[in-house]
């Protein structure tokens, strides 16, 4: 028998309810219920789950499904009659759908200790007057921007989910009109709206209008280029003083905004206008950045297995006219089986420098910071990790039931020569499954 998230009673607001709802199996109080707070964590406790506090605090957000804040929340009934605390232990030790997801640390073996010990004693509160010093999360993601946001792209019109509706992608397109000048994008930050529904949306550039009524799209379609992927815990997005996106001159500029969307804790509104602010500039800065990929198409997993896909690329020292380039952020992207990245730059005089080295879940996408050069000569070395658990083969595609292995960089400066294209390292590249 399913018991409430919260013993208390407590109202529990959307995103907090998903880990309950969707991993543990418990069942929502409904929205109208209020009561005490429970009784309070000890400190240790409390400070052991700070990077859960974002998500998991007292009104949930970004698709979790239940508070953490208090006694009640952890002896909450799970599917299988044991205590949610059970189940979190779970979850927080599981590599391949771990709690919390990236960007946010992982609790180290110090915090899980902390954690299992307290559950074994029978999660005592903490003593009446306790007073504990703050260990809050780190916020739902963004940060202030170095400059002045000049432009907001924003959806026509704010979009509502449907009542019956639990997890969607939906994207809208945005037009930039032609100015008479060409400017650069220097600087993302999100503005998020409804913050119960709203799981993380990501920022295209795109060859053709697209519509700007809501539209279903496929999570990574063909030249459509990544400028920003946000997930709660990100960071905005300053890119490096040498360079900025492009926005040609003489031509509107097409852009798609994708909004992943969660109702898994049956949020009270379901109406989000959440914005994107950019900060423009005329005053152009010495490069034009672009955004390629590394990884690999050819590929097909094996039934209940794990397995990995190596990609080699190596940059052809023809292309030393516009080598090297400067990265400076990466976008590992795979699909529900995807379970680890790791981008390996191997410089031609035989050092090496990590690009990226990550767990991945489809759920907590991430635009990860990077700061590396790639040369003519050098070779670029993508793993992807995945774990197929079905009875069935499972090929490349752009479909949800299918699989991708792409780590999408972005870089200065813009190669813009004829013969070359963002995709151009995959389709080059030389890859083994094993």
């Amino acid at each position: 028998m399913t018991k409430k998230c919260a013993a208390s009673g407590r109202r529990i607001p959307h995103v907090a309810r998903l880990l309950c709802v969707v991993s543990l199996g418990c069942e929502a109080p409904p929205a109208e219920a209020d009561a005490e707070a429970g009784a309070a964590l000890p400190c240790e406790v409390s400070a052991a789950l700070a990077s859960c506090s974002t998500c998991h605090g007292e009104t949930p957000q970004f698709g979790a499904p239940m508070p953490l804040v208090d006694v009640d929340d952890f002896k909450a009934s799970a599917r299988d009659s044991s205590a949610v605390a059970q189940a979190i232990l779970a979850r927080i030790a599981d590599d391949a759908s771990p709690m919390p997801p990236a960007p946010y640390d992982r609790l180290d073996d110090d915090q899980r200790a902390t954690l299992a010990a307290w559950v074994d004693a029978g999660m005592p509160p903490a003593a009446p007057g306790t007073v504990c010093e703050g260990t809050g999360g780190s916020g739902g993601g963004g940060s202030a921007l170095s400059c002045t946001p000049d432009v907001v792209l924003r959806k026509a019109a704010p979009y509502t989910m449907g009542a019956a509706v639990e997890d969607e992608t939906k994207c809208f397109g945005i037009e930039l009109p032609a100015a008479a000048d060409k400017r650069q994008i220097i600087a993302m930050a999100p503005r998020v709206d409804n913050a119960a529904i709203v799981h993380h949306f990501l920022v295209f550039q795109v060859p053709t209008a697209q519509p700007q009524e809501a539209f279903d799209c496929a999570l990574f379609p063909p030249n459509w280029e990544l400028l920003y992927a946000w997930a709660p815990g990100a960071p905005a997005q300053e890119l490096p003083e040498a360079a900025g996106f492009p926005i040609e001159a003489g031509a509107d500029t097409h852009l798609v905004l994708q909004m992943h969307y969660n109702n898994y804790g049956n949020a009270s509104s379901l109406v989000d206008d959440t914005a994107v602010e950019l900060c423009t500039t005329t005053v152009l800065r010495p490069y034009d950045a672009g955004v390629m990929s590394f990884g690999g198409v050819d590929f097909v997993l094996p039934p209940n297995a794990a397995s990995t896909l190596t990609c080699a690329f190596d940059v052809p020292r023809e292309a030393s006219s516009s080598m090297p380039i400067d990265v400076f952020q990466a976008w590992p992207h795979m699909h529900a089986l995807g379970r680890s990245m790791k981008t390996v730059v191997t410089h031609a005089g035989g050092a090496e420098e990590t690009l990226v080295d990550t767990d991945f879940s489809v759920t907590s996408q991430v635009l990860y910071p990077a700061a590396l050069q790639i040369g003519a000569g050098d070779r670029v070395t993508t793993t992807c990790g995945w774990e197929n658990l079905t009875s069935e083969p499972v090929p490349y595609g752009e479909a949800s039931n299918m699989e991708m292995c792409f780590n999408i960089v972005g870089y200065y400066p813009k190669i813009a020569a004829p013969w070359f294209s963002g995709g151009l390292p995959v389709a080059l590249s030389e890859c083994v499954l094993q």
